[in-house]
């Protein structure tokens, strides 16, 4: 074999005698929708949204919520336990 045959696009380029096809658009619109949710669960503080920031807000404020909730609880056993005494 002689070293212009092993150049592999050209070949190919010489076989398919530079044939293109276009992708349609739902094509395109797949391919999108998953480099999206490919991209929105890959971590990258540099790069931070709406909905990195919509789940910290609900995170923090069910901690909050929780933590108080709890709080409130237990001053109510504490009052309970001291009336029972």
């Amino acid at each position: 074999m002689s070293k212009a045959n092993l150049n592999i696009e050209e070949l190919f380029q010489k076989s398919f005698n530079d044939y293109k096809i276009k992708p349609s658009l739902n094509v395109w619109n797949k391919i999108n929708k998953k480099l999206n949710v490919n991209q929105f669960f890959k971590f990258n503080l540099s790069k931070i949204n709406i909905y990195y920031i919509a789940f910290s807000t609900a995170l923090i404020l069910s901690i909050l919520f929780y933590s108080t909730n709890n709080l409130d609880i237990n001053t109510a056993q504490k009052i309970n336990n001291n009336n029972n005494n």
